[in-house]
């Protein structure tokens, strides 16, 4: 119930006898003993009470009276009182009002227009019993019954005290106005749990809630088993007689999933003690913490590559320089041998020397394209298109390795902001690692590219039909010069991991359940700021 209402209480009188309106008009618009009762029941009597205030205002606040004599016009002050905002904290009705309808009525009525109104039934005599009015018109503890002739100290007595109560009820529900709208629109789901049981929850847990399961119990929350005796912890310290206020992370995982790396939640739980329906409970914040461990891991993977990278140029720099003197010295020997006769096992031998300093070189080229960082020049552009440029210049080889190549693509896929010569890069080497992966597999040989999009983001997909991945080496292939190639470098899936982050998305690595390996990647749709 919010409202603008007036400094004096709102009274409106309702009776046919203008003495007794006179009576009320007498007692009620200019009592000065009825305002200092009513100002000492405001905070403002309360603050001078308790902080010593001596300075009261003197000014005589009587009661704001509204008069009328038949129950239509009452009917039409309360209508107008709700349409102005400004509505009556009581309303003295009396029962019988000739010619028109009694006070009973008018009392029904007014219930239908402002439910919060207190209501005093005024009769010198009538038929009906209270109780009979009190069911016509509910609510029994906001309906009172003043007898005729009644004295002026009962009157001042029910304006004053009902006028508190209207005023009271009114600022405590105002006050969990204000408190519901400010955790219903925080974006930290609250739960108030009695017992194990969650007895209410905004908005924000519906974020949460494919994590519950159907008892509703906080014990059944489905926590990743790591976290599994946090959440044993939390549900005990919630729980028990003595309270034990707690603050943890946790992993969620939701019901049916069996992915747990591609959909956990990482969520921060904080608990503390509160009342609610006069019962000690215990309320529990959760806050969706993700996206802020998504970010976190970008850029402890950033700064790694950033290290490594630094290495790496130090490194190849380092052998560049007499691998460089070594390459002249070879030519130049070949250069005298060719003077020689019979000097083709010689020759050979300085062919194949030179060959392994090209190796090296190239080596030593991708260490430093892999310590070179640049921003990605980001343009707006349909992803199928560096995907198709990728599978054009593979199809030729997968072909010859009698693979089978399909292509799954969004044909309205959303543009984003991508840099399509990096992107294919990435696409062409996860082609080509997939490829290898079927050399010494006998049977299906396939290889899939699919992309999907949700709001947020586009998904690339790319799978194979190989052996799989094991789970202790989903992270490690992204470490820089890790490989389970023989003659692998370790680089070219670091560089693919660094290409994604510097677009502000994620690639991951996993088994299929069909057997196989799969790659997916993530990039938001948004436009963003270069990550460097």
């Amino acid at each position: 119930m919010t409202v603008i209402h007036s400094e004096r209480p709102r009274i409106l009188i309702a009776d046919d006898d203008k003495s007794i309106l006179s009576l009320y008009s007498k007692v009620l618009a200019g009592n000065k003993t009825a305002q200092a009762m009513f100002t000492d029941a405001t905070l403002e009597g309360l603050a001078c009470k308790l902080f010593g205030k001596t300075e009261k205002d003197e000014r005589a606040l009587s009661f704001d009276l509204t008069t009328c004599h038949q129950a239509e016009e009452a009917l039409e002050k309360v209508q107008e009182s709700i349409n102005n905002q400004d509505p009556f904290s009581v309303a003295f009705l009396d029962v019988r009002m000739p010619p028109g309808p009694d006070g009973i009525w008018a009392a029904q009525e007014i219930r239908k227009i402002d439910p919060h109104v207190e209501i005093v039934i005024v009769t010198g005599y009538s038929d009906i019993h209270p109780r009979e009015i009190a069911k016509k018109v509910p609510p029994a503890h906001k309906l009172l019954y003043l007898q005729k002739p009644f004295h002026t100290y009962e009157l001042e007595q029910f304006a004053f005290s009902l006028s508190v109560k209207w005023n009271s009820e009114k600022e405590l529900a105002d006050s969990e106005k204000r408190f519901r709208t400010l955790v219903e629109g925080s974006p930290i789901g609250t739960v108030i749990i009695q017992d194990g049981m969650i007895m209410y929850q905004n908005r924000a847990m519906k974020v949460f809630s494919k994590y519950l399961p159907e008892s509703m119990m906080l014990k059944d929350f489905n926590a990743h088993p790591d976290d599994l005796q946090k959440l044993i912890y939390l549900d005990k310290c919630m729980n028990q007689k003595e309270f034990h206020p707690f603050e943890c992370e946790i992993r969620f995982i939701p019901f049916g999933m069996k992915n747990i790396d591609h959909n956990i939640k990482w969520v921060h739980c904080t608990c503390s003690q509160v009342e609610f329906a006069g019962i000690k409970s215990a309320i529990l914040n959760m806050m969706d913490m993700t996206r802020i461990k998504e970010l976190e891991k970008l850029a402890m993977m950033r700064e790694k590559m950033v290290s490594l990278g630094h290495v790496a140029t130090g490194i190849a720099h380092e052998i560049r320089n007499p691998l460089s003197g070594i390459t002249i010295f070879l030519d130049a020997i070949k250069e005298t041998f060719e003077e020689i006769d019979d000097t083709e096992d010689i020759e050979e031998l300085l062919d194949h020397a030179l060959s392994a300093a090209d190796k090296i070189e190239s080596v030593i080229k991708r260490v430093l394209d892999f310590s070179k960082f640049s921003n990605p020049r980001l343009k707006l552009t349909d992803i199928n298109i560096p995907i198709n440029d990728a599978i054009s210049l593979s199809k030729v080889t997968l072909r010859k390795a009698g693979i089978k190549f399909k292509a799954d693509l969004l044909p309205n896929a959303p543009k984003i902001y991508i840099d399509a010569q990096l992107i294919e890069q990435v696409i062409l080497n996860l082609i080509t690692n997939a490829a290898d992966a079927l050399k010494d597999i006998d049977v299906k040989k396939n290889i899939l590219i699919k992309t999907l999009a949700d709001k947020k983001k586009l998904y690339i997909i790319v799978a194979d039909s190989g052996k799989g991945i094991s789970d202790d080496l989903k992270e490690k292939i992204f470490d820089p010069f890790f490989s389970t190639k023989k003659n692998g470098t370790g680089i070219g899936l670091s560089i693919c991991q660094r290409i994604i982050i510097d677009h502000g998305g994620t690639i991951q690595a996993g088994s299929l359940k069909m057997g196989g390996t799969q790659f997916k990647i993530s990039i938001p749709i948004e436009k963003r700021n270069n990550s460097r």
